[in-house]
């Protein structure tokens, strides 16, 4: 009886064959292909669900000259038979059903295309409307129901081969049987790299999702030198909801073109000792700052981009006769630094004179000494003569 089944269904694909370019041609409201916009984590029933127009010819048993198609991404979180019903929302008609284990790093779509990954297929007998793996909902189109394992991905294909049903519902067995959930998003961990290292493949538990970040393709191919240096939150995303999951990692880049100073100079310009120079440096970091700081806790703050050489100010530093260290250092590469001193000059030793003792009326002048300019108080000119027209003793300084 199987065999004449088999043969009549056979007879009138051969009908269908004849039409089926037509049907395709005016079916501009399916999606193209194969996708993985569709997933169940969720026990019970779920859809309904529309078809597609077909992708590249999958499996063992699917003809693939259908009107349409469908494609499901299911995660397994329980071993067991996989007892799983697919219904149409029509009672007559053949729905086929091939069902493909997805490999570790594989993406879904791309799994099909291989008939090794193939677990189950499903060349429906009865045109009823529905196809069964196992033997829990009583559809007359039914097989055995293969043995999934906890973490595994796959993708379900439905051939809706006669047309008569325009969605359909998914359901699985209760526990023992295979159950599903969602997605494992977590992303491989990356250790730090340099930003001349060339882009990497980022990976994540269950593939075929997509990527999001500084540096980063959707695909997942992250590219130091675009990033650029620092810490980078990067974004796995996968599933539609509610059957979506999400996972970050940060990427530390870090500089490998080593940042050097490679001459910083200074020298006091003026008798206020302010100190000048310049900065020369290759390889700075992109961002951060540069500081220039003297021995007296001075600073002049220069922000990114940096752009070689630098020239540099530091006002009013103390007359004291001493070295005086002037540092310069990038805060975001901490490596690169260098320092310069210079002498500063000392405070002079300067006399104003004897004192003096004149009678009042008289002329008196007053000289200092020991420095090269002299401000007295009082009007007095420093070596011009002034009259005593003060009885007393009177300072001048």
């Amino acid at each position: 009886m199987l065999y004449k089944v088999f043969h009549i269904k056979h007879l009138i694909k051969l009908f269908f064959v004849l039409i089926i370019g037509v049907f395709l041609s005016i079916d501009s409201n399916f999606a193209q292909g194969c996708n993985t916009n569709v997933t169940i984590c969720t026990p019970g029933v779920a859809g309904p669900f529309t078809f597609n127009t077909p992708g590249p010819a999958v499996s063992t048993c699917l003809d693939f000259i259908g009107p349409n198609y469908a494609y499901i991404v299911l995660y397994i979180t329980q071993s067991g038979p996989l007892e799983i019903l697919i219904d149409g929302n029509a009672t007559t008609g053949f729905l086929d059903v091939a069902i493909f284990n997805v490999p570790q790093g594989v993406d879904p779509c791309v799994a099909t295309l291989n008939t090794a990954n193939q677990i189950g297929c499903n060349y429906a007998i009865a045109a009823s409307g529905c196809n069964q793996f196992g033997t829990f909902f009583g559809c007359p189109s039914f097989i055995p129901a293969p043995n999934v394992t906890a973490g595994d991905v796959l993708m379900i294909v439905v051939e809706n081969w006669s047309g008569s049903s325009n969605s359909f519902t998914l359901q699985l067995g209760p526990p023992p049987a295979a159950q599903t959930g969602p997605p494992d998003p977590t992303i491989t961990n990356v250790s730090a790299i340099c930003n001349t290292d060339p882009s990497i493949q980022l990976s994540a538990a269950t593939v075929g999702g997509t990527w999001s970040g500084n540096g980063v393709s959707s695909n997942g191919l992250f590219n130091p030198s675009s990033a650029g240096i620092g810490l980078h939150t990067i974004t796995y995303s996968i599933g539609v909801a509610p059957c979506d999951a999400q996972d970050q990692i940060t990427i530390d880049v870090q500089n490998c073109n080593a940042c050097s100073i490679d001459n910083i100079t200074s020298s006091v310009t003026n008798c206020n000792v302010d100190v000048t120079g310049s900065i020369s440096f290759t390889n700075p970091p992109s961002s951060g700052q540069l500081i220039v700081e003297d021995c007296f806790g001075n600073q002049q703050v220069f922000n990114a981009p940096f752009n070689s050489p630098i020239a540099y100010s530091l006002s009013s530093l103390v007359s004291n006769g001493q070295n005086c260290t002037v540092d310069a250092f990038f805060t975001d590469d901490l490596a690169c630094t260098a320092s310069t001193s210079v002498q500063l000059p000392s405070l002079p030793t300067v006399d104003a004179g004897a004192d003096q003792s004149v009678c009042i009326g008289s002329s008196v002048t007053l000289s200092g000494s020991g420095a090269t300019s002299y401000l007295w108080d009082n009007g007095v000119i420093d070596g011009v003569s002034f009259t005593a027209s003060t009885l007393g003793t009177t300072t001048y300084t």
